[in-house]
């Protein structure tokens, strides 16, 4: 979830680069077109955009968490109504002499633990990627994205693009996608999953829930990537000489089922 004064940026930001929104994001690293498109609607509709609730701002930290943001917590949710016909969990209340006090912090643990990243290859070969079958036509499944992110050394770096002309050439079709999902952040033995390696196209540090890129800066800092500051801004940053760090997947060995 972004902050007021975050879509209040991209909003003017917008208007400063004649309306293209493509432009939007290679200055600032987000936000996507489509969520773009929104908060122009409803800047253009009401002369200002909604101000976050507090609801929502704890709702989207619990979900920070485990790993998901807003906008993907709705959709499992609308889905596993549409899957049951119905409220996903009872409405009921049942009275009890004395009530379990919640611990959201034990809710944290079940999540997490619902969200781990098993890897698909046996005995943690670093050097080896296992292909998985496609979801959809041209739609890499989200656990292909999890291995090739985990496959990026420290002091390298790799854009989802990379990753998507790699899989092409592996596939031997093009894949142009990556299915939108939940992203765990560890691995099965409680490793943080790297995603700080993932950078836009032409090396700038995106930001999401995740990471942002003030803690992408860090990461990449002290695994000792070169970054120069991108741009008149002086919070947007890329990777100084791009080629140089970039991961090249296609040293590493590949396994088909």
């Amino acid at each position: 979830m972004f902050s007021y004064e975050d879509r209040m940026l991209a909003v003017k930001t917008y208007y400063k680069c004649n309306k293209n929104l493509i432009a939007v994001y290679n200055e600032l690293g987000y936000p996507s077109p489509n969520a773009l498109r929104g908060w122009i609607n409803e800047y253009e509709t009401n002369g200002d955009l909604h101000k976050d609730s507090r609801l929502k701002d704890d709702a989207a930290d619990v979900f920070e968490k485990i790993g998901i943001d807003v906008p993907t917590a709705v959709r499992m949710f609308f889905k596993a109504v549409v899957r049951e016909q119905q409220l996903p969990f009872s409405t009921y209340v049942k009275r009890v002499e004395k009530a379990v006090p919640f611990d959201p912090d034990k809710l944290v643990d079940v999540l997490k633990e619902m969200t781990v990243y098993r890897s698909p290859v046996e005995g943690e070969d670093k050097n080896t990627i296992q292909l998985l079958p496609l979801d959809y036509d041209k739609t890499a499944p989200r656990d292909m994205y999890i291995q090739l992110v985990t496959k990026i050394p420290a002091g390298k770096v790799a854009s989802e693009k990379d990753m998507l002309g790699f899989l092409s050439k592996q596939y031997g079709q093009k894949v142009e996608y990556f299915t939108v999902a939940p992203l765990p952040l560890v691995d099965e033995h409680g490793k943080d999953i790297p995603y700080w390696r993932v950078v836009l196209e032409r090396g700038g540090l995106g930001d999401d829930k995740l990471y942002s890129r003030e803690s992408r800066y860090e990461h990449l800092k002290n695994e000792g990537v070169k970054l120069a500051l991108r741009g008149s801004s002086d919070h947007l940053y890329k990777v100084d000489g791009l080629s140089d760090f970039k991961f090249d997947f296609s040293t590493m060995k590949t396994l088909n089922d």
